[in-house]
């Protein structure tokens, strides 16, 4: 996962976690491989949930390993 990096302050405003449905702090935020973007805490307790399951993307389910 990449940290989210932008520039564009009303392209800032629109994003917000996948997960819990909040706006994104860039400071907290990261992408998934897939370009799904989510609060850093909000994917590792996507991820802790699923320790017996593969690690896939929460919203469309691709591979992240």
């Amino acid at each position: 996962m990449t940290p989210l990096k932008l520039t564009n302050t009303k392209t800032y405003e629109m994003l917000e976690c996948n997960i819990c449905l909040q706006m994104l702090d860039i400071r907290h935020a990261s992408r998934t491989i897939c370009g799904h973007y989510y609060h850093k805490n909000c994917l590792c307790k996507w991820f802790n949930s699923r320790l017996h399951l593969q690690a896939t993307c929460p919203t469309c389910r691709g591979d992240l390993r």
